[in-house]
């Protein structure tokens, strides 16, 4: 496991980025065609959905915005 230590305001910024990421794999994978295409796209998506729930869930902890916030990569 690789950990990734973030202030909290950083760690906001990355949820933002993952949120967008999020929307886009939605938008490609609803236009995609190609059956082996959309299995590899459901499956970054699960993966990015996972590491922005666990970030959600360690920035719901409350901490000061520039206390670290770890979370494994």
């Amino acid at each position: 496991m690789t950990a990734l230590e973030l202030t909290e305001d950083e760690a906001r910024e990355l949820s933002t980025a993952l949120e967008i990421r999020i929307h886009g794999l939605r938008a490609e994978l609803a236009a995609a065609d190609a059956r082996a295409y959309r299995a590899e796209l459901r499956r970054t998506l699960e993966r990015v959905e996972q590491i922005a729930a666990h970030l959600a869930d360690r920035l719901q902890g409350g901490a000061d915005s520039n206390a670290p916030v770890t979370a494994p990569v």
